[in-house]
């Protein structure tokens, strides 16, 4: 910067000024008052080489240009200077190094907005300085001025011409005005009368739309609404002041919630997108026909509509509209909806009906059959579509039968029967037909026929005789057949007649502990003795539970004896090969000679057999319990030591509490029998090697009810009936199947707990191996307070801590 500072003021020293300084001014002074002077000036001050680049500038040139002087100063100055002027420049800058002087030299230069100003230069050089010094001057306003002077010079010159030339034609054409002067009046009478037609005819068509039934709206070619009729109205409830004027697919908001192209937009171009909304869509010419579901119908509810839309025209066939016709079909749609499911109905209904079901022509040719016909008459639809009905199932014999059918069905009634027809194979089965007309608007054209499949109903017809008089378990007569034989054996042509009453003992104990099947086992082999005792024509009859009677027409005292005998040798003698369960039956039994009634026999017979039952019945349960017992002994229940261990374990914490010898022989007793109702639970849960599943733990735990019954039923049970239904209770109240707790729970069940619990730890089990002594004695500490007595626990551990180590 300082080099460019002298170089400054020695260019501003190079011509000397007309008037010299005065003497006190120095060249110094003088060179800063130039630099103001060049600086303050509101021209484009300029010095640059001859070689293109400024030198010095003045600040204007920034005002200009926008460029900084720096920018200015960067690049050669023909780089500024618009493309079209830089040959001109060089031309100016070559007459300056010859010593010219330039004036009035203009060209453009660019700004930093990318624009271009014209500069009007003023300038001489100093060859001898390669420099240049310039004034220059924006003179952009005055070129545009100058170009727009001569823009409308020009265009005014032309008007000019055109004036002319116009008024040449003006004058030509006035000649031919005045001829078609009275024509054009002429025709104007014509087109006032055109268009008050026209009007009319707008109005006119405006009327008919406003009256139609359909809901209906036009648009004009731009798509702005310009006729709503009432039925619009109340369609949509959009008044037509509201929409009349409106365009941009306003029409379409009533029915979608906002505006859209609808199907009238697709008038004059083939709209995938819009189409694709519609159902039923079809192009016929220029109209279009479509149907439509819109949810913003009805408050919302939405509706099903059928639409059409055409092109209207004027006179001269040129369209100038819309109109859009709008049918509501949402009661038809639901109609249709409903014939559809209703149709679908009757169809599955048809083809699923177990029903055999056919329909025929009024020639009896099969039109069509359900899968309950093929299945009844084993054909395929092929196979039977257009035969003669009677040809196919009807069998030899019945022809004239199946010939009726049809004659009375045509005439209008419905013919019901039972009869016999024929499947493919030639085997026949009963059926049950029904056949009704089938009515077209009122005229019988066709047949109906059902068919039913008797044979499951004749089975099931004769199964219901049989059980109406039979026991279903045994299949002896029951009370009812026996009570209506006694009937018919009243008076003395049967006489004598002997009954005889039965009554199995202890049927209710068996199917208490060993449950229903075996109490069922016990009435079928007591039917097969009983039975085995009788001839042929002897009616035997279950008439109750564990009652059988027998009725013996003609048969003396004597024989009816040796009967009852024959049944009591037979079970002794079963008795003898079976130890499953002993059979005992009490016998009683009567013999009329036609004078009594054969109630009143019936109840002598009954009373003997309750006579013996009394001397029996007690006798009988205590054998079921024995063998009870030797069935629980065989499962290995009270084997290898259980019960003889626990019989010593439960004497002495007994003993320990201080209970008297006389119920020491009771609660030896029960840990004898405890566990007696196992006896009724399946070996598959008794045995299980896993643990038991909830529903297997629920049928274990039946077992104490199943011992507290066999126990009632046995005198010398019946004393710690209780104690066995007791035994699982726990201290806690958590146990089974009372839920009792404390001292709720009787001294003997919670001593036999803790002595049946310590030998089951100390034992081996199906699901597990035996523990410790010193394992099992924590373990009951462990459980005292839930499972377990704490006193009698404390007592039991400390009377097993004394002895040997086990």
């Amino acid at each position: 910067m300082k080099d460019k500072q002298k170089r400054r003021d020695n260019l501003f020293s190079v011509r000397p000024p007309v008037t010299q300084p005065k003497k006190t001014e120095t060249p110094v002074s003088v060179g800063i008052k130039r630099q103001r002077l060049f600086n303050l000036s509101i021209d484009l001050l300029c010095i640059a080489t001859l070689d293109g680049w400024f030198q010095d500038l003045n600040p204007a040139w920034e005002r200009v240009l926008g460029f900084s002087c720096e920018e200015l100063y960067s690049k050669p100055y023909l780089e500024f200077v618009h493309p079209d002027d830089r040959q001109s420049t060089i031309e100016a800058v070559r007459g300056l190094s010859s010593g010219n002087v330039i004036l009035t030299f203009e060209n453009r230069y660019r700004c930093r907005d990318g624009s271009y100003r014209w500069l009007s230069w003023n300038s001489y050089s100093v060859p001898e300085q390669g420099l240049v010094y310039a004034v220059v001057r924006d003179v952009t306003d005055r070129r545009q001025l100058e170009t727009a002077f001569r823009s409308w010079q020009d265009a005014l010159q032309k008007t000019s011409e055109e004036l002319e030339a116009a008024n040449e034609e003006l004058l030509a054409l006035n000649e031919k005005l005045t001829v078609m002067d009275e024509e054009l009046k002429q025709q104007l009478e014509e087109l006032e009368k055109s268009e008050k037609a026209l009007v009319l005819a707008n109005q006119q068509l405006l009327d008919i739309i406003e009256f139609l039934p359909d809901a209906a709206f036009v648009v004009s070619q731009d798509k702005k609404v310009i006729a709503w009729n009432r039925a619009m109205e109340e369609m949509t409830g959009v008044p037509k002041d509201d929409i009349i004027g409106k365009g941009d697919d306003a029409y379409a908001a009533p029915f979608y919630g906002n505006p859209r192209p609808i199907l009238v937009d697709l008038i004059d171009a083939d709209d995938v997108d819009i189409a694709g909304h519609y159902g039923s869509f079809r192009r016929s010419e220029n109209t279009l026909y479509a149907e439509v579901y819109v949810p913003s119908l009805k408050d919302g509810s939405g509706a099903f509509l059928w639409v059409k839309a055409s092109p209207l025209y004027d006179p001269e066939g040129k369209q100038v509209g819309a109109i859009e016709s709008i049918r509501d079909i949402t009661e038809h749609e639901k109609s249709q909806e409903a014939l559809s499911f209703q149709k679908a109905y009757f169809e599955q209904l048809f083809e699923n009906i177990p029903q055999g079901i056919v329909m025929l022509d009024s020639s009896q040719r099969i039109v069509s059959a359900n899968n309950g016909f093929k299945r009844l008459f084993q054909y395929s639809i092929d196979e039977i579509v257009g035969r003669n009905i009677d040809d196919l199932v009807v069998p030899d014999g019945l022809h004239g039968e199946a010939a009726s059918i049809p004659d009375a069905v045509l005439s209008g009634n419905t013919v019901q029967i039972e009869s016999v027809r024929r499947r493919k194979d030639g085997s026949l089965v009963e059926v049950s037909i029904m056949a009704y007309p089938i009515l077209v608007d009122y005229n019988r054209v066709g047949i109906c026929v059902i068919y039913g499949d008797l044979t499951d109903c004749k089975r099931a017809e004769d199964r219901l005789k049989y059980l109406s008089l039979h026991d279903p378990l045994t299949g002896l007569y029951n009370r009812a057949y026996f009570e209506e034989e006694m009937h018919r054996l009243e008076g003395d042509r049967y006489a004598p007649v002997g009954i005889i009453v039965c009554d199995v003992d202890g049927l209710k104990l068996v199917n208490d502990s060993l449950g229903h099947e075996a109490g069922d086992e016990l009435l079928l082999v007591t039917t097969d003795l009983i039975r085995r005792a009788f001839c042929e024509g002897d009616m035997v009859s279950r008439i109750g539970g564990d009652e059988f009677a027998v009725l013996i027409p003609n048969c003396p005292e004597t024989v009816v004896t040796s009967l009852c005998q024959k049944i009591r040798n037979a079970i002794e003698v079963f008795n003898e090969v079976h130890h499953d369960i002993p059979l005992s039956i009490s016998i009683g039994f009567a013999v009329g000679d036609g004078s009594k009634r054969m109630t009143d026999l019936f109840k002598e017979a009954d009373d003997s057999m309750y006579r013996e039952k009394l001397h029996r019945s007690q006798s009988a349960r205590s054998a079921i319990v024995q063998t009870l017992m030797k069935a629980l002994e065989a499962r290995d229940f009270i084997t290898e030591g259980h019960a003889d261990r626990l019989q010593d374990l439960v004497s002495d914490l007994a003993r320990a509490m201080g209970l008297p010898i006389s119920r020491l022989a009771d609660i030896r007793l029960l840990a004898q029998f405890h566990d007696i109702g196992k006896v009724g639970i399946p070996d598959r849960i008794l045995f299980k090697p896993q643990q038991l599943t909830p529903e297997e733990r629920t049928e274990m735990q039946r077992h104490c009810e199943i011992g507290h019954r066999i126990a009632l039923s046995a005198p010398d049970l019946a004393p710690i009936a209780d104690w066995i239904l007791k035994h699982h209770e726990w201290w806690n109240g958590q146990g089974y199947p009372l839920g009792l707790k404390g001292e709720e729970i009787p001294l003997e069940c919670r001593i036999l707990a803790i002595a049946d619990a310590y030998d089951a730890m100390t034992n081996d089990r199906p699901y597990r191996k035996a523990m410790s002594k010193t394992a099992a004695l924590e373990e009951l500490r462990r459980c005292t307070g839930s499972q377990f007595d704490p006193e009698l626990t404390q007592v039991f551990v400390q009377l097993l801590s004394n002895d040997e180590p086990g």
